[in-house]
């Protein structure tokens, strides 16, 4: 009976590449081995690495090789999509800060608005009337009959 589990791993770390080094397991990904686990050495994918490989489990039949492609390439699909939905959520997110800033300015100073136009009549009477030596001067004629005139519908609607 073939050793499996742990005692494969202790076997392994026996193992030296041509170089002297320590061989190190790593899986295979590539369509024609998904998963497969080999020993390679340890500077493995560097310009200065040897030449050791060897398999460490055995060939898988046809099918777990089209079944763990096919699962490899769906969840790689699914993380491009969990990533392009982050994208657009930070921009929906974006979105609502300018959003929300915009309508608490617009409130703020649409509010300072409505208490400007309430006060009209006030500012209106100063801008049209003057003082002098303690008595209310009018500029001209026309403006006293507009302010008596809105004095008048204000005291009709109160």
């Amino acid at each position: 009976m073939p050793p499996e589990g742990k005692e494969i791993e202790a076997e392994m770390d026996k193992v030296q590449c041509h170089c002297g080094r320590r061989a190190y397991i790593r899986p295979s990904w590539r369509d024609n081995n998904p998963g497969r686990r080999f020993l390679g050495c340890a500077k493995h994918g560097h310009m200065d690495a040897c030449s050791f490989f060897m398999w460490v489990d055995p060939l898988m039949c046809a099918r777990s090789r089209e079944a763990i492609s096919g699962l490899l390439r769906r969840t790689t699909q699914l993380e491009k999509e969990i990533q392009l939905c982050k994208q657009i959520e930070n921009k929906v997110m974006a979105y609502a800060v300018v959003f929300l800033v915009f309508f608490l300015l617009w409130n703020l100073f649409s509010g300072k608005k409505k208490k400007e136009e309430s006060s009209l009549f006030q500012r209106g009477s100063r801008t049209h009337i003057r003082r002098r030596h303690g008595e209310e001067v009018w500029i001209n004629d026309k403006a006293k009959e507009v302010h008596d005139k809105i004095t008048k519908k204000i005291a009709e609607q109160s």
